[in-house]
């Protein structure tokens, strides 16, 4: 299958990462965060690949890991509905009907709104290419200061994901203001 370039994708994410070591296990603060992000497909070098334009987090320890890694990650507030392996008024069913919300903060504005009205379990998760980032740290010093910036393409690919089920439905998506205002500036 062709990538689709200049689809997106929205995810709201819950992690949970872990070492092969599994020391993050008895320490979760370390290892559980939540991701609103956007992946663009696209073509590079004759490949498909996706890119991230926009990535909020709601942890500082993934925040530096995904600088490094060419993720333009921004602190946010990321919400979403829940559902646990329980028959409650305040959870959600996870079945056709169950109705999912996610939110997305950062600075004290309402960034992204979705919400999700399942229909039915999914065959399979979305298609994910290797992921083309720009890896973009500008030199602080001085403008005549020979020290380079660090400004080059980072290729990351999926390894070792375990996903949930994943569900299919219809869906609604509000953006409050345009994502781009998160983007970093580089002056000249």
């Amino acid at each position: 299958m062709r990538c689709d370039a200049g689809r997106c994708i929205a995810f709201f994410v819950d992690w949970q990462t872990c070492t092969d070591s599994r020391e993050e296990l008895l320490d979760p603060v370390r290892a559980q965060y939540r991701e609103f992000f956007v992946l663009v497909e696209a073509r590079y070098e004759g490949q498909d690949v996706m890119t991230c334009p926009y990535i909020l987090v709601d942890q500082d320890v993934s925040l530096m890991r995904g600088l490094l890694q060419g993720f333009p990650k921004v602190i946010g507030s990321i919400h979403m509905t829940r559902n646990f392996a329980i028959s409650a008024p305040a959870t959600p069913a996870l079945r056709p009907g169950g109705v999912f919300v996610g939110t997305v903060a950062a600075k004290d504005r309402r960034l992204v709104e979705a919400t999700v009205r399942l229909q039915g379990e999914a065959p399979s998760g979305p298609r994910l290419a290797p992921i083309v980032n720009l890896r973009d740290f500008p030199h602080l010093g001085p403008r005549n200061d020979a020290r380079a910036s660090i400004a080059e393409l980072v290729r990351s690919t999926w390894d070792s994901v375990t996903l949930s089920p994943i569900w299919t439905g219809s869906a609604d998506m509000r953006f409050y203001v345009e994502l781009h205002v998160l983007a970093r500036s580089r002056k000249p």
